[in-house]
């Protein structure tokens, strides 16, 4: 048995990520398909609701595609 100390493992931390990431994305996803059809008829509330619902479910599954693909982070430039 090793007296090192434990060292962290990247793998295993990206894919408690990916999961984490994963399940935000599918709540959200789940707020804004309920959410939606009450915002038609019933509030201004709902609708703002649905709107945050959709954008959170944007971004928390752009993380879990970027973390998937395994390519880091690259800043475009526009030609």
């Amino acid at each position: 048995m090793s007296m090192q100390p434990y060292q962290p493992n990247s793998i295993e931390a990206q894919k408690q990520q990916v999961r984490k990431d994963a399940r935000n994305t599918a709540i959200a996803l789940g707020v804004t398909v309920v959410s939606l059809p009450i915002a038609l008829f019933a509030s201004s509330f709902f609708t703002l609701v649905a709107i945050i619902a959709g954008i959170l479910t944007i971004y928390n599954g752009n993380k879990v595609r970027k973390a998937i693909s395994g390519k880091p982070d690259q800043k475009r430039e526009l030609y």
